[in-house]
């Protein structure tokens, strides 16, 4: 930068030479003091600066929530949408959690998008063009992209990497959240454009993360995160591919649990589904097993001992006899001969 001043007698120039900072590169404003709690939905077009390689110092962005349709968490109300857009230069530096007012947090997204730009689209007037992490018990989850298989700019449903029934225990959810953003990296920054936290009323929620723990030939380990009612948990399965409610049923308690009478050797699909008082939930997201084969029962034992001993050799007598015995693998059915012991020659 040059600067000159003249008068009648000399000339004097001035030189100042200076750096711009990585936010006054990317046409933006520098992070202020921490802001005031944003109303829930935010505005749109908010240009609220996010610090840049700040994990030890991150942007904390308290949301007031006065709107949700209930007052207890997981019990009348739960979270069911995150929706925000946020201007980056680099969405892999990003890393995205929620923190309810008791305290609990849940991961977001951390770390996605590569080296590509914003999360929605930040040069939308309307903020309609959003990013939106639903909760997994939404009805349709099973079918939503995980937001780390996803690509920026990320506009449009997707699951995060947390589980939102994290938060279902009892608070109201009708006070202060915080969303917690840190820059892991530097040179590339951006800012907070929209936010909103979307809150239904609950009927009764789903169990979701359905996991097989253990497999046998006729019985399967589960596990989950109950919904509603875990108490009155069920299961429906059948051939992989069938149509829900057409397979077996069977009744679940809290998880973890065993379901026995299985057939060997056999693919099942299964979902799961909670009853609230004669108000059932959406069922599960699928899974998939493979029962393991029964162990068949001996078919041909020969061992020999009731065959009359000979008492004498060429090598003296013989004090026992030579046993052997021909049995069945377990599930190969393969026939093999075995010499468990002999002596006295």
């Amino acid at each position: 930068m040059l600067k000159y001043l003249k008068n009648q007698k000399a000339t004097l120039f001035v030189f100042a030479l200076f750096q711009l900072s990585v936010w006054e590169t990317a046409g933006m404003k520098p992070p202020s003091a921490p802001p005031p709690p944003l109303p829930n939905p935010s505005p749109c077009g908010l240009s609220l600066a996010l610090g840049d390689n700040n994990c030890d110092n991150p942007d904390l962005i308290p949301i007031l929530v006065t709107n949700a349709p209930g007052s207890q968490l997981g019990v009348d109300v739960y979270l069911r949408e995150v929706r925000f857009i946020i201007r980056h230069q680099w969405d892999a530096d990003l890393n995205l959690y929620l923190r309810s007012p008791s305290g609990v947090e849940v991961e977001l997204s951390t770390d996605n998008g590569e080296a590509n730009d914003n999360y929605g689209n930040p040069d939308d007037s309307t903020c309609q063009q959003y990013t939106a992490l639903v909760a997994h018990t939404t009805p349709g989850a099973c079918s939503v992209l995980p937001i780390e298989a996803a690509q920026a700019p990320f506009i449009g449903s997707y699951l995060p990497e947390g589980n939102f029934s994290d938060f279902n225990d009892g608070t109201d959810p009708n006070q202060e959240w915080v969303l917690r953003i840190c820059d892991d990296a530097d040179q590339h920054v951006g800012a907070l454009e929209y936010v909103e936290l979307v809150f239904e009323a609950i009927q009764c929620l789903p169990p979701t993360f359905v996991e097989v723990l253990a497999v046998d030939s006729t019985l399967v380990e589960l596990d989950w995160t109950p919904g509603s009612n875990c108490g009155n948990t069920f299961a429906e399965y059948g051939p992989p591919g069938f149509t829900p409610g057409t397979g077996q049923t069977a009744a679940l308690g809290c998880p973890p649990f065993f379901l026995t009478g299985l057939a060997p050797s056999t693919h099942y699909e299964l979902y799961l589904w909670e009853d609230c008082g004669g108000n059932p939930s959406t069922l599960s997201c699928p899974v998939l097993f493979q029962t393991l084969c029964s162990p068949p029962p001996a078919t041909i034992i020969e061992d020999f001992n009731a065959q009359t001993p000979c008492p004498t050799s060429a090598f003296g007598t013989v004090q026992e006899t030579f046993k052997t015995r021909m049995v069945r693998s377990f599930c190969t059915r393969r026939m093999k001969w075995t010499c468990p012991a002999y002596s006295g020659i």
